[in-house]
């Protein structure tokens, strides 16, 4: 009986550090999908999170620094969970969110995509505009002041665009 009684505490324990090690890593991941909807607020749309709906992607070469240091902090955060301590479904997020990050990461420092291909500002302004005419998530009256926020503000992004794309892939062109 007292064998029983030992295990079962046991088990109550280790189930107990379980639980706390998986509410840290919820919690860090709910923040980081928070922050991350926030920065990328067209993939927000895309998701069907419309909190975000008048906003526009910032590319400029300060926004894309300060993504690159808000990701080497979720990062630094996950160092310090150990994750085969997590349990179930969190065991596998916290693989797919550490690769995640690890990916954004390699963009941000190897293949500063924005810099040289126009093509993702580009995408980004149409894919903004589209999610908010073609999905009928809202009625129209509901959408339209969100796509004419996104609108308004395509003027304020061309002006950084001299630090980014255009910019970058004539001079890439230019050193040939």
């Amino acid at each position: 009986m007292k064998i029983i009684i030992a295990a079962a505490l046991s088990l109550s324990i280790s189930n107990t550090f379980a639980i706390s090690h998986d509410a840290g890593f919820q919690k860090v991941a709910h923040d980081y999908v928070e922050k991350y909807l926030q920065t990328n607020p067209e993939q927000a749309t895309d998701l069907g999170d419309h909190r975000f709906d008048g906003q526009l992607t910032d590319y400029s070469s300060d926004a894309r620094a300060k993504d690159l240091t808000t990701q080497k902090d979720f990062r630094d955060k996950l160092k310090t969970i150990d994750g085969s301590q997590l349990t179930g479904a969190n065991s596998t997020d916290f693989r797919i969110l550490k690769e995640n990050i690890d990916y954004q990461i390699f963009r941000g420092e190897e293949l500063k995509e924005p810099e040289w291909n126009p093509m993702v500002y580009m995408q980004s302004l149409a894919n903004s505009l589209y999610l908010l005419v073609a999905r009928d998530f809202a009625p129209a009256e509901n959408r339209i002041p969100s796509l004419r926020q996104r609108i308004e503000k395509i003027p304020d992004d061309r002006a950084s665009e001299s630090q980014s794309p255009t910019s970058a892939a004539d001079s890439h062109r230019n050193s040939d």
